[in-house]
This record gives C-alpha cells, structure tokens and sequence, in this order.
C-alpha cells in the first residue's frame, strides 16, 4: 500500500519535517509535541499526527521535505526543499536515503508531520554534506589519482577507454583515458584521463594501448589551448 508522507530535514544535526500527504489531524487538546529521543540518537517530534496504519519498513510512501542545517542548537541555512515540487517517493528500507530518514519515516501515519533531528552519524557524517567522509579525507590526505590531459607522440588519436602504462614493457594498468581525439586547434591529437598523483606532473610520459601496440603520450597542462578572451 502507498503511503504519502511530508519530510523536512536538517543537516550537520539534520532536522527533518515530514508530513503524509493524505488526511492530517492537528494536536490533541493543545498539548505541545512531545520530542522522542531514539537508540540510535534520533530525536524526533509529531507536530500533526496522521491516521491510518503506522508506515514501516518495506512501504512506498511520497515524502515532502524542507532541509536546514543545525546551527547552535536552532534550524539555520535551509539547503533543499520539495515544498511546490512533485514529493519525493521512498521505499522505506529500500530506496537510498541517508539512514535518519528510513528510521525516522517509520512509525508515521497518512497526513501525518514529524521533525526530525538527525545527529551527524545518520545523515552525511561529521562534514555534513554528501560524500563528506571522502572529500574531507582528500583535502587532508591528498587524492590518490588525477585528471590529466595528455599529448599523444605523434598523428595518432588515443582514444577513450585506453588503458595506461607507466612504460612500453609494463603489464600493470595505472589508469585510463577518459575521451579523447584529434584537436584541430593544434593540429595534433589530444586527450585526458585518470593517472595516479605520483605520475600527474606535466611532461611525465606514459604509455597507452592502441590496438596492441603501446603509444606514447606526455602528460600536459590544460587547457590544451590557453584563453585569449577577456572578462
């Protein structure tokens, strides 16, 4: 059966509102909402409750959402919102959301609103923002792998999908070349791909495979052909 549900969420603390989209029912006799604190650090409050049976795991329900960041214990930035838009459908369990929104969503009821505050570890980590585990760990680390553009030797295009050499004789793949073709600007062939780091620097030569055979290519600076217009 499927269930429309209203969400709001907040990030770094994540607060998420959410609200089935069928019939809603105000508050009981004026009483203030009650937050519930879950296992798992969730808290969560029903500021309308819906009808109906309770949504749990495995439900496809539309979902309505308004996103703010958590700052200094109060709602702040509002960084996403469904509100005016088609809602968003979830199966609960199923469809990829962070990990507050599976748990928060259940329990809801049809034109029901909850406010979620999702700590860090149920939404998108301590950076609070998608992919933040990664990103933050390569500004600190540095990435093991770069774009590159690369100068093919020679007339003939290198192009997407060819696997790279760190020289003629290697067998070890060190990356591959994302597109590339013939530039009529320079007259010559150019391309860009993935190499690791430690081999990214302008002028270092790789190899790429070529129907069997191993071309060589310099690593380059890009753009291949410097701006000459004005801002």
């Amino acid at each position: 059966m499927k269930r429309s549900i209203v969400v709001v969420s907040l990030a770094c603390a994540l607060v998420v509102i959410m609200g089935v989209l069928s019939l809603s029912q105000d508050k009981k006799g004026g009483q203030e909402p009650k937050q519930v604190t879950t296992a798992s650090g969730l808290k969560y409050t029903d500021v309308v409750m819906g009808k109906g049976d309770p949504a749990k795991s495995g439900d496809k329900v539309d979902v309505h959402y308004t996103g703010w960041l958590y700052e200094n214990g109060k709602r702040g930035t509002k960084f996403d919102s469904s509100v005016g838009k088609s809602p968003f459908p979830v199966t609960i369990g199923q469809t990829r959301v962070i990990q507050g929104w599976t748990e928060g969503l259940q329990g809801m009821r049809a034109g029901g609103k909850r406010e979620l505050i999702i700590p860090p570890n149920l939404g998108y980590g301590a950076g609070g923002f998608p992919g933040a585990e990664k990103i933050l760990s390569q500004f600190e680390k540095g990435a093991s792998r770069r774009r590159v553009g690369l100068r093919p030797e020679g007339r003939a295009p290198v192009r997407e999908g060819a696997l790279l050499f760190a020289d003629a004789a290697s067998s070890e793949v060190i990356g591959k070349v994302t597109s590339g073709g013939f530039g009529p600007s320079l007259n010559a062939p150019v391309a860009m791909g993935y190499l690791p780091t430690s081999l990214s620097a302008n002028g270092t030569q790789v190899f790429a495979e070529v129907r069997g055979q191993r071309l060589p290519l310099q690593v380059a600076a890009m753009p291949f052909v410097p701006n000459t217009y004005k801002r």
